[in-house]
């Protein structure tokens, strides 16, 4: 048997960022001649989201979990991009990608509008696709100001940050609040 080489692919490539939706992980593992390389331990690795950690190749050269299953990746309730790694060998690497999307934070201040020494509540929710709240996440809000700084803020069940601020002549709470 020659080199071998990984074909690597997830479907679907975007999935909802809920901490329930999968990507099937479809990989092909084939020698130099095209012939499908059997009964290959395939590893998986991810930063993100929760991926099986491993798969052998049927008699096609696909790789299968024990209950002849593709492999997944599960995602987290986090915008971003999983790179998932498959390795053979420990020398023979294929890499895919697969999106994490509809996580969302809204914003409110209340009042919007203060003169200079006026109390402004600012509340911070992050929802999940579903736009269900997604709780114990910390929220980090950035004031822009003469004197810039960040808050702390208080954390709620329900997926809510507030803090409280004062303003000075620089501020207004509606036209100063970024997300970084």
């Amino acid at each position: 048997m020659g080199d071998v080489e990984l074909l690597f692919e997830a479907d679907p490539r975007v999935i909802d960022a809920n901490g329930q939706s999968a990507s099937e992980l479809r990989l092909l593992a084939r020698d130099s001649n095209n012939n499908p390389v059997k009964n290959a331990l395939i590893r998986f690795t991810t930063g993100l989201g929760t991926v099986t950690a491993s798969a052998v190749t049927d008699e096609d050269g696909y790789a299968k979990t024990a209950a002849a299953a593709w492999p997944e990746l599960s995602s987290e309730k986090i915008n971003g991009i999983a790179t998932v790694t498959a390795t053979y060998a420990d020398s023979v690497i294929a890499t895919t990608s697969v999106a994490f999307a509809g996580v969302s934070i809204s914003v409110l201040a209340y009042p919007e509008a203060l003169t200079t020494g006026e109390v402004c509540a600012i509340t911070a929710k992050l929802d999940d696709p579903a736009q269900q709240p997604i709780a114990d996440q910390e929220i980090e809000l950035s004031i822009s100001s003469k004197d810039s700084q960040n808050l702390p803020s208080a954390v709620f069940s329900d997926g809510s940050q507030t803090i409280v601020l004062k303003t000075d002549p620089y501020l207004s709470c509606n036209d100063s609040i970024y997300r970084e």
